[in-house]
């Protein structure tokens, strides 16, 4: 299984025009896009494409729609003329929580049939 949990933090500081500062803890994941279903059946509490208390929808990424998101990646890459077949995607990203979402950045990893990562 590739998928896997991360902690981490975020933190933001300005000192203009008012001084201000946060930090939280966050947890971030990466999904091996073709574990999700195995995920979504084997892990309580994560749903793939459906309610949970945390999931993750294809739908919310790249755009709206019915395709998988390993789908969409695919027509991406065939769009920009990127000729190399991917074998395997993972995303880095946020996952929504009880359906609220707070996504700042999402990472597309996309690896060749000798597992090395491409793109």
């Amino acid at each position: 299984m590739n998928s896997q949990i991360f902690t981490g933090v975020v933190s933001h500081g300005r000192r203009w025009p008012q001084k201000h500062h946060f930090s939280y803890p966050v947890y971030f994941y990466r999904f091996d896009l073709d574990e999700l279903p195995e995920l979504d059946r084997t892990l309580p509490g994560f749903g793939y494409n459906r309610f949970s208390v945390v999931r993750m929808d294809d739908k919310d990424y790249l755009w709206r729609g019915n395709e998988s998101l390993k789908d969409k990646i695919a027509g991406v890459l065939e769009k920009t003329g990127y000729a190399e077949p991917v074998h395997r995607v993972e995303l880095i990203s946020f996952a929504k929580y009880f359906n609220i979402i707070f996504r700042p950045v999402s990472f597309f990893l996309c690896y060749n049939s000798k597992n090395l990562c491409r793109l």
